[in-house]
């Protein structure tokens, strides 16, 4: 509850900036389950799996840098007079923010693995419309291929 308080009551700013925490992680967490994916294919190849995965390295650390400037522009974590009652003091405070942010994370992530598994063909069925087959064997960038 008190969740869904803090986000009604937030400004539009700080829910733009969690959305975008939340699909960075989504759109990070897709990038992983694509070498993971790939790494189980081709078991054979267990260099060019390595590669796609350090390959994620730069968005995850930028996925991270945005999540820690989000939890340090909202406003909601600067201390507020009454709070020492119920426990929640300045120390406590970012924490919670911080858990609050990791949860954004889990929330994109977690909405990246169903698009993948779809994308993939994993829910069932054969993936239909534009995007069929569209994760079977593409390449990655040429910084991956490279390595």
């Amino acid at each position: 509850m008190l969740a869904l308080r803090l986000v009604r009551t937030s400004r539009p700013s700080a829910l733009a900036r969690r959305t975008l925490v939340a699909c960075t992680a989504g759109a990070v967490g897709f990038l992983l389950l694509s070498a993971l994916g790939h790494a189980v294919a081709h078991p054979e190849r267990p260099g060019a799996a390595a590669a796609r995965l350090l390959w994620c390295a730069v968005p995850l650390a930028a996925c991270v840098h945005l999540a820690v400037t989000a939890v340090r522009s909202d406003p909601g974590v600067r201390p507020r007079a009454g709070l020492d009652a119920v426990g929640v003091g300045p120390a406590r405070l970012p924490l919670l923010a911080a858990l609050a942010t990791g949860l954004y994370c889990a929330l994109g992530c977690a909405l990246a693995l169903p698009v993948f598994l779809h994308l993939r063909g994993g829910l069932g069925g054969a993936p239909d419309g534009a995007f069929g087959g569209a994760l079977d064997g593409a390449p990655l960038a040429g910084a991956a291929r490279a390595a």
